[in-house]
């Protein structure tokens, strides 16, 4: 799976359990951002890299 393809199915679920989490969705588009640009960054030269490093997602940082 391509990082694109990755983004496409996972972004909207993503961003759904964010403002679960943070319960204020500018937060939650913040943290969305910043864990997809990470996956994207651990998935470089990586074919099916986007599953593996999107378990270990920075939730941590929503009970802050």
């Amino acid at each position: 799976m391509t990082y694109e393809e990755f983004a496409d199915t996972r972004l909207a679920p993503l961003l759904r359990y964010a403002v679960m989490l943070t319960g204020e969705p500018h937060q939650a588009q913040d943290l969305v951002q910043e864990t997809m640009v990470r996956v994207q960054l651990n998935c470089v030269g990586r074919a099916s890299g986007s599953n593996q490093a999107a378990k270990r997602l920075p939730w941590r940082r929503a009970s802050r």
